[in-house]
């Protein structure tokens, strides 16, 4: 039987080379929220700092890119509540 979670990924954000960001993907109403991951891009690398949940939130903290252009895109793993 295929899993009933889905994946919703939140939008493409730039890594800085200075300071942090945060990166989120949000299940949608009717969902919750019981994982996540994420995804880097780019040429260089980023450090992830830590990821966690906040409410109905994946988050997903980076920052110290190595280049410009490197970006990271929050994944949030969804189950629907009925």
């Amino acid at each position: 039987m295929p899993s009933p979670t889905f994946d919703v990924a939140g939008p493409v954000t730039a890594v800085p080379l200075l300071g942090t960001v945060t990166a989120v993907a949000t299940c949608p109403v009717g969902s919750t929220v019981t994982g996540g991951g994420y995804d880097i891009s780019g040429l260089g690398t980023a450090v992830v700092q830590e990821t966690f949940q906040v409410g109905n939130t994946w988050s997903v903290e980076a920052g110290g890119a190595l280049l410009l252009g490197v970006t990271i895109e929050a994944h949030a793993t969804c189950l629907p509540l009925t």
